[in-house]
């Protein structure tokens, strides 16, 4: 992997990194809202809602895991050509 391949990686893995962050807290908003509705409908929406929100963060998690391999596999294939 060239260096060009590995800071495309990384940038990546950042940007899922704060999408993963940013949607665990919408998933907190949208818990607080589900505790403080006032029908049972609200209350029912905003529970899908989190539902949504975990497989797609679920989602972003094992993506940004694909990208941690990667990233430790070049990491390692690079320790081992400077040996």
């Amino acid at each position: 992997m060239n260096s060009k391949e590995f800071s495309e990686l990384l940038s990546e893995h950042k940007k899922i990194n704060r999408t993963i962050k940013y949607t665990e807290t919408l998933i907190d908003e949208q818990r607080r809202l589900a505790r403080n509705a006032k029908t049972t409908d609200d209350e029912e929406a905003y529970s899908n809602s989190v539902l949504r929100l975990q497989v797609t963060n679920s989602r972003y998690k094992s993506e940004n895991d694909d990208i941690e391999s990667k990233l430790i596999k070049a990491f390692q294939e690079a320790n081992h050509e400077y040996q």
